[in-house]
C-alpha cells in the first residue's frame, strides 16, 4: 500500500492502527523516517507494547545502533549508501549537500581501496580512516602518492599528480583536479559538514 497525502490529511491516523496490529501480532516494522508524528507516536506505541525499538539516526547518536558503514561486499553500493546518508545529514543547502555527497562517495572508495592496497579487506576500512583522510592533508597526499606538477622551468604550478595505480581512475582524477586544487578556505567550507558528522559519530562510540 502506498499512502499519499498532504500534511494534516490523516496519514498518521490511518497508519498507526496497522502498525499496532503488526507489532501486537509479533511482526517487525521498519520505519524509514527519523521525525514526525508517525515516527514519534509509532515508537511510543512500540515501547508500550514491550517491543524492542532499534534505530539508526545520526542526529540521535545516544540511542543509535553501533555500526561500521564502510562494511559491504560492493564498494559501489557502500559508497552510494554513505554518500546518500551524508547528504541527508549535513543540512539543507544544495551546494554543500552536493559537495558532501561527492566528497563522501570518493573518500569512501579511496578508504576501501587503500585498505586493500595495504593488505587488508575492503571492509576493514572504517570511519577513523575516512576522518584521517579528511583531516590530515599530508597523510592524504601520502596515500594518493601525490607529487607536485612543475612547469618547463621547474617551478611549481600549484597542481598535483596522483600516482596511486590501485585507485579508481575517476576518483584519482577528482582528487587531482578538484579536491587538491581547492584553496584552504574552500576546503574548510566544503568539508566542514562531513567532518562534523564523522566526529559526532566517532565521539559517541557508535562506530
Amino acid at each position: 500500500t502506498m499512502l499519499i497525502g498532504p500534511t494534516g490529511s490523516g496519514k498518521t491516523t490511518a497508519l498507526l492502527p496497522w502498525l499496532i496490529q503488526d507489532l501486537a501480532g509479533g511482526r517487525s516494522a521498519v520505519r524509514v523516517q527519523g521525525r514526525g508524528d508517525f515516527a514519534e507516536e509509532g515508537e511510543s506505541y512500540a515501547k508500550a507494547l514491550g517491543c524492542e525499538v532499534l534505530k539508526f539516526d545520526l542526529a540521535d547518536l545516544a540511542k543509535s545502533l553501533k555500526f561500521n558503514p564502510l562494511v559491504g561486499e560492493s564498494t559501489e553500493v557502500v559508497a552510494e549508501r554513505m554518500a546518500s546518508a551524508m547528504r541527508a545529514a549535513v543540512g539543507e543547502q544544495s551546494h554543500y549537500e552536493a559537495v558532501a555527497e561527492e566528497l563522501t562517495r570518493n573518500t569512501t572508495i579511496l578508504a576501501r581501496q587503500y585498505s586493500v592496497h595495504k593488505g587488508y579487506t575492503e571492509s576493514d576500512a572504517n570511519l577513523q580512516l575516512m576522518e584521517m583522510l579528511l583531516l590530515d592533508r599530508d597523510f592524504l597526499e601520502e596515500v594518493l602518492d601525490a607529487t607536485p606538477v612543475t612547469d618547463e622551468r621547474g617551478r611549481p604550478t600549484g597542481k598535483v599528480r596522483i600516482n596511486a595505480p590501485w585507485l579508481d581512475p575517476y576518483v584519482a582524477t577528482w582528487f587531482e583536479q578538484d579536491y587538491l586544487r581547492w584553496s584552504s578556505h574552500q576546503r574548510q567550507q566544503n568539508t566542514i559538514g562531513v567532518k562534523m558528522v564523522l566526529r559526532r559519530v566517532l565521539a559517541s562510540e557508535k562506530a
